[in-house]
Parts: C-alpha cells; sequence; structure tokens
C-alpha cells in the first residue's frame, strides 16, 4: 500500500505523466508521438531540464517531431540502428559537468567566444533587471545544444554536442532501462513497411474542408 502512494504520488505530482501522455496524444493525431524515458541523474537537473527532473527520479517527457533524430532507412521501429532527441542546456552546465568527458567540454569551449562563457557570479544586476547577460540580448543565459542517441545494436546512449562537430562524445552510458529504449513512439494508423505513420488529421482533413 505505501509503495503504491509513492509511485500514485510520483506519477500524479513529480513527474506529470499524465501530461506527458496527453501531448504524446496530440502529437500522434497530427503526426505520430514519442516518449523519453529515464532517471534523471544530473545534480542540477531541475536548473537544466525543468523542474519536474529531480535527481535520482524517473521523467517521462515528451520528444517534438522537428527535435527527433531518427534513422529513417528502417522499415520497423524495432530494426531502427538509433534513435535521440535534440535539446537545448545552459553553455555552463555543460562546461562545468563533470559526468561529461573533459576533452569533449574543451572541444566545445573552443568553439565558444570568451565572451559568451559568463559565471553565474559575472552576471551584474543591470544584466539581471534587463533581462539579459552581459554579451546576447537574446537569451538570459548562453545555451547549448546537446543530442542524446541510443544504439540499440550496443544498448547505449551517447550524449553528444549537436552543434559543434568533429569532437568526442560527451558521455556515453550503458541503457538500464526497458528493453524497448528510451524513446516509446506512439502510431496510431501504421502504414506496413513505413516508419512514419499515416495520421489520423490526414484522414479527416479533406472530409473537414
Amino acid at each position: 500500500a505505501d509503495l503504491e502512494n509513492a509511485i500514485n504520488h510520483l506519477i500524479r505530482y513529480e513527474i506529470d505523466l499524465a501530461d506527458a501522455l496527453r501531448r504524446t496524444v496530440c502529437d500522434a493525431m497530427i503526426g505520430f508521438g514519442v516518449l523519453k524515458v529515464g532517471i534523471t541523474y544530473a545534480f542540477n537537473s531541475e536548473d537544466e531540464f525543468g523542474y519536474m527532473h529531480d535527481p535520482g527520479q524517473p521523467f517521462c517527457d515528451p520528444v517534438l517531431l522537428e527535435d527527433l533524430v531518427l534513422d529513417m532507412r528502417a522499415t520497423r521501429w524495432d530494426q531502427v540502428q538509433f534513435i535521440g532527441d535534440r535539446y537545448e542546456i545552459p553553455l555552463q552546465d555543460v562546461l562545468d559537468n563533470k559526468d561529461f568527458n573533459k576533452e569533449a567540454r574543451d572541444h566545445i569551449k573552443s568553439y565558444t567566444p570568451d565572451s559568451a562563457y559568463v559565471d553565474d557570479s559575472d552576471v551584474n544586476s543591470n544584466a539581471i533587471s534587463s533581462g539579459t547577460n552581459r554579451d546576447d540580448e537574446s537569451e538570459f543565459f548562453e545555451m547549448c545544444k546537446l543530442m542524446d542517441v541510443w544504439i540499440p545494436r550496443y544498448n547505449i546512449v551517447v550524449t553528444m554536442c549537436a552543434e559543434k562537430t568533429g569532437g568526442p562524445p560527451l558521455r556515453i552510458v550503458e541503457w538500464e532501462g526497458p528493453e524497448k529504449g528510451p524513446y516509446h513512439p506512439l502510431i496510431l494508423e501504421e502504414i506496413p513497411g513505413n516508419l512514419l505513420p499515416l495520421p489520423p488529421i490526414a484522414m479527416v482533413q479533406d472530409i473537414h474542408e
């Protein structure tokens, strides 16, 4: 009974699973939905990924189609050689994260102007009050786009920079979750031999018009 209460509290209040499922169903109506699951590991995960991501706690996040990285040569989902997603976190968190490969962090920093790397202590009150940092009026913090990729053949998740090519990956870890990996598609109308489905909206659009 205690376990039941704890799990219900987790999925309802801590990670808001219902909202993640709702968003994925909406995505599936116009294309197809993808959920990313796993265990939050970073000590500052709430700052990087949002307040719904506590360290050591499961997460379940919808993946936008424009952020999805997918092996389109496969004809079935269980045959994809890789699948992943892109996301943004503060550049300073990437450079300070000791779990990331130091050579990879140095590679990212080498492509970043010195003025773009600003410690929190260096952001003065004028920058905060104006809603910008010292060097970039479009972002409060300099951001870095990363990419997680699951490779089923080796059952590993590779984290790399999605913008700066040529360097080593930031992190490689063995996947220890569900056998189908961290990415779970929701397809409402399957087309044999195709990864991409026939979404319901495509079938009712002509009727609607």
